[in-house]
């Protein structure tokens, strides 16, 4: 049994912990794709990209036995976190989303939300705002920390897979932050999510975007760690900017907003870390579609159809 945290620490894979080599893109199946760098000598693994959906991948992924143990030991303790901090990511969200419609049952899904606190304070603003008058929230994550609540007005329900997801489950906004790079499915994934919009229901991604340094640091003969097997997929703007064609989407949903991520840490409790992310992702601003060192991506996606 693992019994040490496991966050952001990189892990060696034996043979019988890893999946067969993928022969095409796992994302678009593809077979356009190329190699750009040694993850681990023994057994083989390689970071790879596929030239046609633009989605970076591990080409030989964790076992689902492994994973499975894996993310019951992710954390020392039963607190869960997320990258970014609630306080930071729900205001961001709200921020990003714009225009919120009100609603007498306002319903939100956060895919891989830990205890679910960002859905909540997202929730509790709408209230305030006079937006809704109930929350309805579903929480999914593998292990859900916390318990689900009923408040009068914010209900919160724990999920342990998408799959419990019923056909009339249908929502307002859907939140997968910093999940999609976690799962070894995420265009079915990122589908279902999208098909459990309602009709003008909006869905916000956001995920790593860190091949860009892996790729500059293997030119220099540096490594870099890509967080794995925590992170199997790497997807920025070029990945984005090309999905919903890709998926054949693009008739019912509309990607409205696509930019780097926000700043995850705090100025005054990080202020190394937060200056140097703040400078590295300025030149996105005016140089989205050309300038990739930001480390991270979001979009949002509304439902048109």
């Amino acid at each position: 049994m693992l019994n040490k945290s496991r966050y952001n620490r990189r892990e060696l894979l034996r043979e019988d912990q890893l999946d067969a080599r993928f022969e095409k893109c796992p994302f678009c199946f593809s077979r356009d794709t190329d190699k750009i760098g040694r993850i681990q000598e023994e057994p083989e693994i390689n970071a790879a990209e596929c030239n046609r959906c633009k989605i970076g991948f591990v080409d030989r992924q964790p076992a689902e036995h492994y994973l499975i143990e894996y993310y019951r030991n992710y954390y020392k303790s039963s607190k869960r976190y997320t990258t970014a901090e609630s306080s930071i990511l729900s205001k961001h969200i709200i921020k990003q989303i714009g225009e919120l419609s009100s609603s007498e049952n306002y319903s939100i899904l956060d895919f891989g939300g830990g205890d679910g606190s960002i859905a909540q304070i997202i929730g509790q603003y709408l209230i305030k705002k006079d937006l809704a008058g109930k929350i309805n929230i579903i929480n999914v994550d593998y292990y859900p920390s916390a318990p689900g609540i009923d408040s009068g007005r914010i209900t919160l329900e724990h999920f342990n897979s998408l799959d419990q997801l019923r056909l009339e489950h249908k929502f307002d906004l859907i939140i997968a932050s910093a999940i999609l790079e976690h799962v070894k499915n995420p265009a079915s994934i990122s589908l279902k999510l999208l098909n459990s919009l309602k009709s003008g229901g909006k869905c916000y991604f956001r995920t790593p975007y860190i091949y860009p340094f892996f790729k500059i640091f293997r030119f220099i003969r540096m490594s870099i760690d890509i967080q794995f097997p925590g992170h199997l997929f790497d997807m920025g703007n070029l990945f984005w900017s090309s999905f919903l064609k890709n998926q054949n989407l693009s008739k019912d949903f509309h990607l409205i907003k696509s930019q780097t991520s926000l700043v995850e840490t705090l100025l005054k409790k990080d202020p190394v870390k937060s200056t140097i992310s703040y400078l590295l992702k300025l030149p996105s601003r005016n140089l989205k579609n050309h300038y990739h060192l930001v480390g991270g991506w979001e979009v949002i996606i509304e439902k048109i159809g």
